[in-house]
């Protein structure tokens, strides 16, 4: 049974358990929760939760139960908001249970969490219920649990953080109340609930996140504060929980200014204290110690700077300050370079960054040199052969490159050592990016944009310096494939797209303040993102842009993109590429750098559409003249098609071109016309111009890929370029190959929709759409069934499932938090026929009275005309008692129509697989009709070949894989099978024979190509199976020439194009027969001279 019906029968069960109190239920209620638990939250479907699920999880039947979940989408939430929060607020007010309580606390956290959750709860009466739990915090113990009223104040702080102005009021209530927590039961230690005490530190954090409920740092409540936060970071032997020493160090982490005024006095106490939480063995406990320790260096060196260096006094304090640091950091960096010991230099590496500005004034030249040769020694290792285990301290990268960028900040020249340290660590941070922990890397872009704003302010040539190098090393990255381990080989710029989007594009979002991290990532270190922007980062940003487009370019050029013939050597040249082409006989000179610039364009294609820059409009011609130059030299690469057309979006979307078809056309172009005429532009256009018409024709030549991507070229920016008679040709092929490959589709609505723009101003009249319209026909016949549910075996027994554990849950939560470019998801480039249905429908009815071009195709619907009146098509179907016969022959016109244009991928797959079996049938019955006569004579089928033969040819070169190797064995073994003919001029021989010479004269370059093919293979066997008497001169040879003579001397050019094709695939086969040569040369040399002559002509 499906699984929303299982769901329902166990919550049936659950609540016979325990809404009549039957004990002897044969069921266990907790195991049952558990099943039901796991299948909402893994089986079940994100489409069901609104329709089916919370349905049944809300009414009032099985409703007895509540069990902490999480709030599925805002419709279900707007739905059942008032039951859901009834049922919490019912089960923290008179649940039995402290468990229970904390549960439905949890349901009232993600509600609130709008950060987390999304949900608009301004729909709630949040106000009354803020009072409501304020009056429950100040209930007795024997009325709620400690560990219930934690929670509760912690409820209290999240909807203090998000509406401060309804928890104003009560704001220094709540405060009271966690500091009177905190002295009962960690200072004074009257009690021993450090599940209270942890809850009030918590709830401390959450209100300091808020900017209006600040705490004043001189003020009492300050000081106490403080006093709980580093009483809190002693470490008592022998505890498993560490929930009060996380809040501690989360508060230091994201708020140490605030405790600005003990640092100086403190900090040996402070430091040393951190630090055993940094090389503790629990990791979420070593990694907020970790950003503690760092908050805290930073905050002491900002502290020191800002000190008054009159006093003398005062000033031998801070050389005592920074000569314990800068002597502990140096023994740190001298110990061995081993990856034990990285822990501890990383805390060193950190420290020294962030001293040197304070530290400039009391150290000597030497002493800072002696620093720099220490980093520079240790940046050494960490990228050389003898480390290699670098994988592990990866998560120490993103402080690293921000600890060298302070330091090299302080002098005026970065030395030459320090340079290439920096240039060679931030090689290793982009290597190793995709292999990285996916919470290091937004640390480590800003990180990494911090550098570049520090190299700018040396010098615009430095940074470009630098960028050079490192955008090359970094594209190299971008385009490889990567291995990483447990895992099959994926691309690199599915995981890279992020950082180039975060350096080239907007500035990276601050993320939330308290993040927690799965426990599974490596050791992730904790960064200042609050980095200041600086003022230049417009012009830091077209250094980039201009680096990077480049960068571009440079690594195109150095691809090798050659082609050969199969079997050819690599230093010869190929004379007709689009000849080989269609006779598929091509192969990359290099594959490597074939695969290389197939991720480049793809990652060329996802970047460019988001990449908002306005230099980017500079680089429009140099772009566009490189590409359209490097298109021409290698016009069967389609991934050039592809880029071109990318940056033709990005070219309307700006609406760089408008107007420019106008002056083009001019005859007396106006003032204003001749001085758009002059610009960059303009030439821009021109350079396009005569490219985008090149492809226009040329696409005629193309199959497959490469026409899909002169198709996308075409429809990219068609107002400019083309008229809307050059338009209907593309906008046909794209829709029909768009029934199998959607972003076809999608590209040629977007065209359709853009012509009837009232911007644009064009008549798309009559003629167009009624040779346009019919083919969307095709998409709007089949019926979707949205809500179709996948259903399993009826009589699957009852499993018993394992509740997903902390860890996993905690990695789910996590990464919902964060963005698909960030943990390297991409865009789908496919739109579901639904989508399509949809948009091809408000497209219709925005044309009106138009859309009735619809149906006036001028064709005649073929598939509703029976092929075999006669029902010579019958299969017999063996019933246990009976056996029906079923005539196919009334059906086979809609199987044939459904297997070639059916959007409905699991409906065209099962007509090409019924197609498949009666072609078998006809096949096989005619193998065995008995024959009266040794004259050629039709067979009973004869008529339903000439229908049927065509369609498997195109199905033989669909887009759909399945079709084209279904399809293009079975043409093959057709054409052995019926070249083994007795008769000259069989019916059925000659047939096939037709039906492939008609496809290789086709204006499709695919159906041509193979039909070409297959007239090869016609000839190949009819020779091959030739008897002993007509070894010398094959019967079914004189067929094909006789033929092909007619169409070498047809006035069609696509006829005498076909025919050249043809020859020129049987050309070997033909010279391999000394009978033929003798007999026919000087025919088909007559042939082809007049052909040639009605070419001239």
């Amino acid at each position: 049974m499906s699984a929303v019906a299982l769901l329902d029968a166990y919550i049936k069960d659950l609540n016979d358990c325990i809404s009549n109190g039957n004990v002897q239920s044969i069921y266990d209620p907790n195991a049952l929760a558990t099943d039901i638990a796991t299948r909402v939250i893994s089986e079940i479907s994100t489409d069901d939760y609104g329709h089916k699920v919370c349905a049944i999880l809300f009414t009032e039947l099985y409703g007895h139960f509540y069990r902490k979940s999480t709030v599925y989408s805002t419709a279900v939430y707007l739905h059942y908001k008032e039951h859901l929060l009834t049922n919490c607020c019912s089960f923290i007010l008179r649940g039995k249970h402290a468990r229970a309580k904390c549960a439905a606390l949890e349901v009232m956290f993600a509600i609130f969490d709008t950060d987390k959750s999304k949900l608009d709860t301004v729909v709630l009466n949040v106000e009354d219920l803020f009072n409501k739990y304020i009056e429950m915090a100040v209930l007795p113990v024997t009325a709620l649990p400690q560990t219930v009223k934690g929670r509760v104040l912690e409820l209290l702080g999240i909807i203090a953080m998000h509406y401060p102005e309804i928890a104003a009021p009560q704001i220094n209530a709540i405060k009271r109340w966690c500091l009177t927590s905190l002295n009962d039961h960690l200072i004074d230690q009257k009690s021993t609930s450090l599940e209270l005490a942890a809850s009030a530190l918590k709830t401390f954090k959450l209100i300091l996140n808020s900017p209006k409920l600040r705490i004043d740092p001189d003020s009492e409540e300050g000081e106490k504060l403080y006093s709980a936060v580093v009483t809190s970071l002693k470490l008592p032997e022998g505890v498993s929980r560490y929930a009060l020493q996380m809040a501690a160090l989360s508060i230091i982490q994201n708020n140490v200014q605030l405790f600005s005024d003990h640092l100086l006095s403190d900090y040996k106490t402070l430091y040393t204290r951190i630090q055993i939480f940094c090389e503790h063995q629990n990791r979420m406990l070593s990694r907020l110690g970790y950003g503690a320790l760092e908050s805290l260096l930073k905050q002491i060196a900002v502290v020191l700077s800002q000190s008054n260096n009159n006093d003398s006094n005062k000033n031998v304090f801070l050389v005592c300050n920074i000569k314990y640091f800068v002597e502990h950091f140096h023994k740190l960096l001298d110990e061995k370079d081993v990856v034990e010991s990285f822990r501890k230099n990383s805390v060193a590496i950190r420290g020294i960054g962030y001293f040197l500005k304070v530290s400039k004034n009391f150290l000597d030249n030497a002493q800072i040199n002696t620093l720099m040769q220490l980093l520079v020694k240790k940046s050494d290792w960490f990228y050389s052969e003898s480390n290699s285990e670098t994988y592990r301290v990866l998560g120490h990268l993103p402080s690293f490159i921000q600890a060298y960028t302070h330091f090299a900040k302080e002098f005026d020249t970065i030395p030459l050592e320090m340079f290439i340290s920096i240039q060679k660590i931030s090689e290793v941070f982009i290597v190793s990016f995709a292999r990285m922990p996916i919470y290091n890397r937004r640390p480590g872009i800003i990180a990494m944009k911090e550098l570049f704003q520090m190299l700018y302010v040396k010098g615009e040539g430095v940074l470009r310096n630098f960028l050079d190098t490192f955008f090359n090393k970094a594209m190299v990255c971008t385009c490889i494939d990567i291995e990483l381990p447990g895992q099959e080989k994926q691309h690199s710029y599915v995981d890279l797209l992020y950082f180039w989007k975060s350096i080239l594009t907007d500035t990276i979002e601050n993320p939330d303040i308290d993040i927690e991290y799965d426990e599974s990532d490596e050791d992730v270190i904790m960064i200042d993102f609050n980095t200041n922007i600086n003022e230049n980062e417009t012009k830091l940003k077209d250094v980039m842009c201009d680096c990077f487009m480049d960068t571009v370019l440079h690594i195109i050029k150095m691809l090798n993109l050659d082609l050969k013939k199969v079997g050819q050597e690599e230093n010869e040249a190929v004379e007709d590429e689009v000849l080989y082409v269609m006779s598929g006989s091509l192969q990359p000179v290099n594959p490597k750098d074939f695969i290389l610039f197939q991720n480049l364009v793809e990652f060329w294609c996802l970047l460019l559409k988001d990449m908002e820059n306005t230099r980017l409009t500079e680089w429009f011609y140099i772009t566009g003249s490189s590409l359209v130059n490097q298109s021409l030299q290698k016009p069967l690469v389609s991934g050039f098609y592809r880029m071109i057309a990318q940056l033709m979006v990005i070219i309307e979307r700006q609406r760089y071109f408008r107007g420019f078809k106008d002056i083009l056309h001019a005859s007396h172009p106006t003032q204003d016309q001749i001085e758009k005429s002059k610009s960059n532009a303009y030439n821009t256009y021109l350079v396009l111009h005569g490219y985008m018409k090149d492809i226009l024709h040329k696409s005629q030549q193309f199959k497959d890929e490469l026409l899909a991507s002169c198709l996308h070229l075409i429809l990219s920016y068609p107002i400019e370029f083309f008229d809307l008679t050059e338009l209907v040709v593309p906008l046909k092929t794209a829709l029909h190959f768009g029934i199998s490959y959607s972003p076809l589709a999608v590209a040629a609505l977007a065209t359709l929709e853009k012509l009837e723009d009232p911007e644009y101003k064009l008549d798309t009249n009559a003629n167009f759409l009624s040779s346009v319209l019919p083919s969307i026909n095709e998409y709007l016949i089949v019926k979707v069934n949205v809500n179709q549910e996948t259903r399993g075996d009826i009589n699957e027994p009852k499993k018993r499932f394992k509740i997903r554990s902390a860890s996993q849950r905690q990695y789910t939560v996590n990464r919902s938090d964060m963005s698909s470019d960030e943990v390297g998801v991409t865009d789908n480039a496919y739109t579901s026929l639904e989508e399509l249905q949809l948009q091809m429908m408000r497209y219709l009815g925005r044309l009106g009275a138009k859309s009735k071009q619809l149906l006036q195709s001028g064709e005649v619907r073929d598939d509703l005309i029976s092929w075999d009146p006669k029902k010579h098509l019958k299969i017999d179907i063996p019933f246990p008692n009976a056996k029906a016969e079923v005539s196919m022959g009334e059906m086979l016109p809609r199987v044939c129509t459904l297997a070639e244009s059916s959007p409905d991928r699991h409906i065209k797959i099962a007509a090409c697989e019924l197609l498949h079996s009666l072609v078998l049938v006809m096949i096989g019955n005619s193998a065995f009709q008995a024959k009266d006569t040794r004259n050629a004579r039709n067979s009973r089928y004869h008529d339903l070949y000439l229908r049927v033969f065509p369609v498997m040819l195109k199905l033989a070169i669909d887009v759909d894989q399945v079709a084209r190797d279904m399809f293009r064995l079975l043409n093959a073994q057709i054409i052995h099978w019926l070249t083994n003919n007795a008769q000259y001029e069989n019916p059925e021989t000659i047939a096939l024979l037709e039906v492939c010479l008609e496809a290789a004269c086709d204006t499709n370059a695919g159906l041509r190509d193979y039909g070409a093919d297959c007239v090869q293979e016609f000839t190949k066997w009819s020779i091959k199976q030739s008897s002993s008497k007509l070894k010398n001169n094959p019967m079914n040879m004189k067929s094909l020439l006789k033929r092909l003579y007619n169409f070498m001397a047809n006035p069609n050019s696509s006829k005498r194009f076909g025919a050249s094709l043809v020859f020129n695939r049987i050309y070997r086969l033909f010279r391999e027969e000394e009978s033929l040569i003798e007999e026919y040369t000087l025919e088909i040399l007559g042939q082809l001279f007049f052909s040639l002559k009605l070419s001239e002509s």
